[in-house]
């Protein structure tokens, strides 16, 4: 992955460490993913809105995983219901809610790693659009 320098908005330099590529498009969907889990990369990717770079792969491979264990799951228990008889003929919980519960936090975990809540998306809090403009902030600045 080469740096590429490229020019701000206010005319200075500023260096690409994507490999000239924006935010989750940086990241190239690996060959040996399964359909189900390729289908949520597609899906996601172009939603990052955060710059991606080829280390990231593993982790937002495991996002996607998450999100197709979640779904998976979820197929799951809409078919067989919340609560199942156990081999007793006992009603209990369904089992696969642990499951759908672990792959939630997993999401979860990944989502805010990669901006995908809405806390956790880039915002300007400027609301000039500038950097550093001092007159939007003067109780801090002043002596």
């Amino acid at each position: 992955m080469a740096d590429t320098t490229t020019s701000t908005a206010n005319g200075g330099p500023s260096t690409d460490h994507t490999g000239g590529s924006d935010a989750g498009a940086a990241l190239a969907c690996p060959e040996n993913l399964p359909d189900p889990v390729r289908a949520v990369w597609e899906a996601l990717a172009p939603t990052i809105t955060v710059a991606l770079a080829p280390v990231d792969t593993h982790a937002f491979r495991l996002l996607c995983t998450a999100i197709t264990t979640y779904n998976d799951a979820d197929e799951l228990i809409a078919d067989s219901g919340i609560v199942v008889s156990d081999a007793h003929g006992n009603l209990v919980e369904n089992p696969v809610l642990k499951i759908r519960d672990r792959a939630d936090a997993q999401i979860r975990v990944w989502s805010q790693k990669f901006g995908l809540t809405p806390a956790d998306r880039p915002r300007n809090t400027n609301p000039t659009g500038g950097k550093n403009n001092r007159s939007t902030i003067p109780h801090l600045i002043e002596p």
